[in-house]
């Protein structure tokens, strides 16, 4: 086992993006972090932008495309491949609260350096690990011949080679364990075949009214055979070992109607489950103005800033592999 240091990420770095890149990403800072979000074990490496001094880094809420914008002077530079560096300056760290076997965390690296080319021709994704993401993690898979895989979350086969502080393993296990008291899961199944699944807290069960109504009056209408929930804390037990530790605030969906553990399910037969054609008869589960707040609460926690008079959301200071700055943006 052995940690990474700047100076290692940085020899790496210009490694890879030799062999897997064609050189084509530009300079980046390296780093270690230990405190802030995700740095007790939830995060392995994060990606970042920073904008200059007296700017404002923000996107197109439409067409995505980015730019740096100085109130003042009312000055707008648009941001694509030739100054993405200058006027960017893109961060990559990895979290110092892991130790790992130098593959891990060289995967990791290497996922972080898919984001950065995901935004270094100047268009932000509308999801961070959305369609361009894994056309980068098949080009990077098929340059390595197979030794990278690169992943919305870390497979297992990656989580295998690291190893957290011993102080920060029993705080993250404390974490998860109320988390799984407090989940349950949501999962659509439906008519072309795919289930769809998202956790979230017991406290926010008006998402479970948001999905019923898409499926049953919105653009989703007659796409769904059936939604069913539980909390049944064997199945929790069982995704959480998964990996699908994240408790939405929103119903974004993990697609999963491949995965193995599908079959637990038993025909879809589960504790406290409800069926699609019987929603009308269950709308009383949270009114309307429950459901609002809990739409507000996301677009705060996960859009920075909503600039109405540019149509844009600022960047700076998030991170972008965890989730896009337009993710949430309708």
């Amino acid at each position: 086992m052995m940690r990474a240091t700047p100076e290692w990420m940085k020899e790496n770095y210009d490694r890879f993006n030799q062999e897997l890149f064609g050189g084509e990403l530009g300079d980046c800072r390296f780093e270690i972090f230990t405190t802030g979000r995700g740095s007790q074990g939830g995060w392995l490496g994060k990606f970042h932008i920073e904008e200059p001094f007296g700017y404002k880094l923000k996107a197109n809420r439409t067409t995505g495309k980015m730019f740096i914008f100085n109130s003042w002077s009312n000055t707008r530079r648009d941001i694509d491949r030739s100054n993405f560096v200058e006027y960017c300056n893109p961060v990559i760290s990895l979290n110092g609260h892991y130790s790992g076997t130098e593959k891990s965390l060289q995967e990791t690296l290497v996922h972080e350096m898919c984001h950065y080319y995901d935004y270094m021709f100047g268009i932000c994704p509308k999801q961070a690990h959305g369609v361009n993401f894994r056309r980068i993690s098949a080009m990077v898979s098929s340059r390595s011949n197979g030794m990278f895989t690169v992943q919305r979350l870390a497979s297992a086969e990656v989580m295998s080679g690291y190893q957290l502080d011993k102080d920060m393993q029993d705080k993250k296990d404390k974490r998860i364990a109320n988390k799984k008291i407090k989940a349950f899961v949501i999962f659509v199944f439906k008519k072309d075949g795919d289930v769809e699944m998202t956790i979230t807290s017991k406290s926010n069960i008006g998402i479970f009214k948001q999905i019923v109504n898409y499926y049953r009056d919105g653009n989703g209408y007659g796409k769904a055979k059936s939604i069913v929930t539980s909390e049944d804390p064997e199945l929790i037990e069982i995704l959480f070992n998964a990996g699908y530790k994240r408790i939405m605030r929103t119903w974004r969906f993990w697609h999963v109607g491949d995965k193995p553990w599908i079959n637990t399910l038993d025909n879809y037969d589960i504790n406290g489950g409800f069926i699609l054609e019987n929603m009308g008869r269950n709308g009383d589960i949270v009114n309307d103005g429950r459901i609002s707040r809990i739409v507000e609460c996301t677009i705060k926690e996960f859009i920075n800033k909503v600039v109405d008079d540019n149509n844009s959301v600022e960047i700076d200071g998030i991170d972008l592999g965890a989730y896009s700055p337009l993710e949430f943006v309708e």
